[in-house]
């Protein structure tokens, strides 16, 4: 898998209602821009992605 491909599938589920609903590119693409702190919010979704693994 690409960095890119994890990132927006941890993105997803970190995002997502946690019962296989998740938000579009575009939706995350627009919650990410509203971040304060968009590195560390996708740094957090990648570590809960991947303890999920």
């Amino acid at each position: 898998m690409k960095a890119y491909e994890e990132i927006m599938n941890a993105l997803a589920l970190f995002f997502g209602d946690g019962e296989g609903i998740n938000p579009s590119e575009s939706s995350i693409r627009e919650i990410i821009m509203q971040e304060d702190d968009p590195i560390g919010t996708i740094a957090a979704a990648l570590d809960d992605y991947r303890d999920t693994q």
